[in-house]
């Protein structure tokens, strides 16, 4: 079936060099299509998060004395940090069913 000698070893150097092409046409067409979604989203997306969305919780801050005495204040809100464990379990199904009524049963992956 395969030529013996010199002419199989062409026949397989020409395999190898359509099959680099090939290759190299497939990435060519793929290329736009995988480096432009990168490249898009890299200008889409924002440098730095608005300030609303920082770390920290607008609460009172409290300003004390070397001997611990309150001095002022500042801000309108008296937030206090609360923990999970202590958040009632209805509190928190509230909360994910205001953005998702069956995250339950899919588990953040809905079809």
């Amino acid at each position: 079936m395969w030529p013996e000698g010199p002419s199989r070893f062409a026949a397989l150097v020409r395999l190898a060099v359509a099959v680099a092409v090939a290759g190299g046409l497939l990435a060519g067409m793929l290329l736009p299509w995988l480096g432009g979604t990168g490249m898009l989203v890299r200008q889409v997306k924002p440098a730095v998060l608005p300030p609303d969305l920082s770390d920290s919780l607008p609460g009172n801050t409290r300003v004390l004395a070397a001997d611990g005495s309150l001095l002022t204040m500042f801000y309108t809100n008296d937030r206090v940090p609360v923990p999970g464990d202590r958040i009632p379990d209805v509190m928190k199904q509230a909360q994910v069913d205001i953005e998702d009524s069956r995250f339950y049963e899919h588990r953040g992956l809905d079809e």
